[in-house]
């Protein structure tokens, strides 16, 4: 049996966001940095995002 983790472990790629919100990952990157869009760095230095944050700030939130 396959068990899913909660949403609010699910972490996008800058890829996957960027798609999301039509937009380049640089920006992605400078919006991280800024502190507009949460985000976690891994310790290789890449951004990844949580799923329910992004879903919620495109007003479609996921329940948790």
């Amino acid at each position: 049996m396959i068990s899913r983790l909660p949403r609010e472990y699910i972490l996008l790629t800058p890829e996957e966001v960027s798609k999301k919100f039509g937009v380049n990952r640089k920006t992605l990157a400078r919006w991280a940095r800024d502190g507009r869009l949460p985000a976690i760095k891994t310790p290789g230095g890449q951004y990844r995002f949580e799923e329910y944050v992004v879903e919620g700030l495109l007003g479609r939130p996921v329940p948790l």
